[in-house]
């Protein structure tokens, strides 16, 4: 049942009557990964990349055991990956100092790397470099494409300082979020005002802050989440168990209650709104909606009472609502079964449809379709734009299984990662390295199964000297080609400005009719050729020695940065120009780039074991 509200008047919809027509879309399981070590790994958040691959983060205390090649710091560590298209790990870093470090959220960044956070108690040690300034401090870290660290901040005062939220800003730089207790010391500005604030903070494109606030009552007000919105201002979400004391202007309805805040881009409060019934409500998602309000989302232990227009299913249930431009509720919907459901994970895609994910206790009741098979498995469910239940599945084995993060993919699937103990069994088909494991789950339509790309280039060889090749027609006709850097435009490779070495070209195609996406992947390999040396097909960047053991310097008349790439493409290794560099590397050909004005600038390394 979903509760509308228009003015003062207040109707109740019955969900079979609204979308007794609607489409509603079967998903399948197209892969999936247990990732961990000995002892537990908690993931925290799983996204799709711009390339269609995956970053997933959360925190690891495991050693090198399992499929974690990365040994551990302290007792726990962040710990992200980068997974291919179908689940395969590209690779890890481990990241932490000698005590505990734990990972909330990361997220790629615009120029390809990623931006990560989370809260710290250890001191320099392991890859922190700054000391710890109370309890625990926000610990923020920014690594590029291949994982490598660029720079990190601590950020704190002298209580403790939880960070829950990061995202980037238009100007470069990030807005972070979480909840302090700390009054004014290390870099806190201003006093806490109860036993928990939310804690807000504007921090540049290097980590420096620029802006900061702490927003609050007399109580305990926890923030979960931060978005920026299309006005240039914030959305904050959490739970708040404050009276009207300090910036808080409602009272709560129950124990806590749901409290969404909006500020501008100064981080000053535009508009609040408590939301709640007379039990435990904990908001844990939101979202800016396609047309300028919030959806928001969480569980709740209340029955009807306060804004709470629904009666309780079972212990907790999922609660999702809607609210104008201005933070007034719009409608709302009470979902779960007889047992336990908490939601973590909400999404707004193109079509309005709104998808959730959480866990799930239940069984076959209240509006659960589908038996558990363990005693929480993964329930995702799909909401048209009002609120009323589409599709929903469940996904489990016989252990515990909790979602934490699901997005939609690009190919019209969802992406899900979570933790599990749960053996090979049910829809698990691998068992535990450990305690928990990230449980990685990638879903597609099960209309788009039978959806086939295909691309296969016949130009295999081209000389580095070569002008513009066509690129031969994929199929369907009229998809779209990628490729390196800028090498290729419309359906047009140019050698001269890629790498020597392989060169992956991917050919995707979108279907609008069916909502289906996929791509495939071929090559073209550019060689030397025509009798020209390297540093003449390299357009002047030098690599002395070549070959060598690892140790070389590279040269192009400039300063910067060169990259080293493997041979199908990944980044194995930053350095600067003009300076001496050892890298570990097994002995074989690379590719060495970097940028000269508008040109890029590309040479073959040789390793050599000798």
């Amino acid at each position: 049942m979903v509760t509308f509200f228009s003015n003062a008047v207040r109707t109740t919809v019955l969900c079979s009557a609204l979308f007794s027509g609607a489409f509603t879309s079967a998903q399948t399981i197209e892969w999936q990964n247990t990732i961990g070590g000995i002892n537990d790994d908690f993931l925290s958040i799983i996204e799709q990349t711009s390339d269609g691959r995956y970053v997933v983060g959360g925190t690891s205390s495991s050693g090198l055991t399992g499929n974690k090649t990365d040994a551990s710091n302290g007792n726990k560590d962040y710990w992200i990956l980068k997974l291919d298209t179908d689940g395969t790990i590209i690779w890890q870093n481990c990241i932490g100092g000698s005590l505990n470090d734990e990972l909330s959220v990361v997220r790629e960044t615009s120029d390809g790397g990623f931006i990560m956070g989370g809260w710290s108690i250890s001191p320099i040690s392991g890859e922190k470099t700054e000391a710890v300034v109370g309890a625990f401090d926000y610990w923020v870290v920014k690594v590029d494409a291949a994982g490598v660290i660029e720079w990190q901040n601590v950020i704190g005062g002298t209580g403790t300082d939880e960070l829950r939220d990061i995202h980037q800003t238009s100007d470069g730089g990030y807005i972070i979020g979480g909840t302090s207790n700390s009054n004014i010391s290390g870099d806190k500005t201003e006093n806490s005002m109860g036993f928990w604030d939310y804690w807000i903070l504007k921090i540049s494109s290097t980590g420096v802050i620029e802006w900061q606030n702490t927003i609050g009552g007399s109580g305990t007000d926890y923030l979960y989440t931060v978005c920026p919105t299309s006005d240039g201002g914030y959305i904050l979400g959490g739970r708040s168990d404050s009276p009207i004391s300090g910036d808080k202007t409602e009272g709560t309805a129950g124990m806590e209650d749901y409290w969404a805040v909006k500020v501008n881009g100064s981080g000053v409060v535009v508009w609040q709104n408590t939301i709640g019934g007379s039990a435990n409500d904990a908001l844990q998602s939101i979202e800016e909606s396609i047309d300028g309000g919030f959806i928001l989302g969480g569980y709740s232990g209340s029955g009807i009472s306060g804004e709470k227009t629904e009666a309780l299913i079972g212990s907790f249930d999922y609660w999702v609502m809607k609210l104008n431009s201005s933070g007034l509720l719009q409608w709302q919907n009470t979902i779960g079964g007889s047992s336990t459901e908490n939601m973590w994970s909400l999404e707004e895609i193109a079509d309005g449809s709104i998808k959730l994910g959480g866990s799930s206790g239940s069984g076959i009741d209240g509006d659960k379709t589908e038996a558990n098979i363990g005693s929480y498995d993964y329930w995702m469910v799909t909401l048209d734009d009002l609120g009323n239940i589409l599709s929903q599945q469940a996904i489990g084995a016989t252990g515990t299984d909790y979602l934490l993060s699901c997005y939609s993919t690009d190919d019209s699937g969802w992406i899900l990662g979570g933790y599990s103990n749960s053996a090979d069994d049910g829809h698990k088909t691998d068992t535990c390295w450990g305690g928990y494991d990230y449980w990685v789950v990638k879903l597609i339509d099960t209309a788009c199964v039978d959806f086939t790309v295909t691309y296969d280039e016949a130009t295999d060889t081209v000389c580095s000297i070569d002008g513009p090749v066509s690129l031969t027609p994929g199929f369907p006709a009229g998809g779209t080609y990628t490729g390196p850097g800028t090498t290729v435009s419309g359906d047009i490779f140019t050698p001269d400005i890629s790498f020597l070495g392989p060169n992956e070209i991917i050919y995707s195609f979108y279907d609008s009719l069916t909502g289906c996406q996929s791509s495939d992947t071929s090559y073209i390999v550019v060689e030397i050729c025509g009798g020209l040396t390297e540093s003449e097909t390299s357009n002047g960047l030098i690599i002395q020695p070549n070959p060598n053991r690892g140790s070389f310097t590279v040269s192009a008349g400039v300063d910067g940065r060169f990259v080293v790439y493997s041979a199908v493409g990944a980044i194995l290794f930053e350095g600067e120009l003009n300076q001496p560099v050892t890298v570990d590397l097994a002995p074989g050909v690379y590719f060495v780039s970097c940028q000269n004005g508008q040109q890029i600038l590309t040479s073959r390394l040789v390793v050599d074991g000798r």
